[in-house]
């Protein structure tokens, strides 16, 4: 295992049963672009689809800013078959000190199904927890957004909190968010996972 420092906290390229995530560059903007124009992407998010390239560009630098002032990794999630970019991931603010970082992810809408987002996540965990040496990862998911909390509870994570009136749509109306978290421990005994990710091989 690897002990994180800030010279070696980097991505580097997983390979998994039906996607390959690669350190995120330009190469992405084109399928960023494409799932980030899909209103039904947004229904659980406080902004709007991209109404343009240029859009998609500064959600890029945005991204960009992260990894290089932000202790952050980003992958883009590229799809074997089809040879393109489905959505991005990682893991952002790493604590060197305890060992910690919030996690992201976002898969386009027309990939939602057939586990792709747990299969994605999942190896993104394991690379952090595993080659990075992480102690916990947290994420925060709108207490509306059914599918995201299913994902983490397929990883291992546990609700350690409710944060009240922690997101505010386009509407103005606020609503809740929940503080997920899963040790590398709970990640590494995970039985269902590691069964769910061993069907995928074969």
């Amino acid at each position: 295992m690897l002990r994180t420092t800030t010279s070696n906290l980097k991505v580097a390229t997983v390979v998994t049963p039906r996607l390959i995530l690669k350190e995120l560059d330009a190469a992405a903007l084109p399928g960023m672009f494409e799932y980030g124009s899909m209103p039904e992407f947004y229904n659980n998010l406080d902004a709007r689809p991209f109404e343009s390239y240029d859009d998609a560009e500064r959600y890029f630098e945005r991204l960009m800013d992260f990894v290089e002032n932000k202790n952050s990794l980003y992958w883009a999630v590229w799809h074997k078959d089809d040879n393109k970019v489905i959505g991005t991931g990682g893991v952002r603010y790493v604590d060197l000190k305890k060992m910690e970082a919030e996690c992201t992810l976002g898969i386009s809408p027309v990939y939602h199904n057939g586990g792709l987002a747990v299969e994605s996540f999942a190896f993104m965990h394991e690379y952090c927890f595993n080659t990075l040496g992480l102690k916990e990862i947290y994420g925060i998911v709108s207490s509306e957004h059914e599918k995201s909390i299913k994902m983490l509870d397929r990883i291992g994570y546990i609700n350690r909190a409710t944060l009240k009136n922690h997101f505010t749509k386009l509407d103005g109306r606020k609503y809740d968010a929940f503080r997920y978290v899963v040790t590398r421990e709970d990640f590494n005994n995970n039985k269902e996972l590691k069964c769910f990710l061993e069907k995928l091989k074969k």
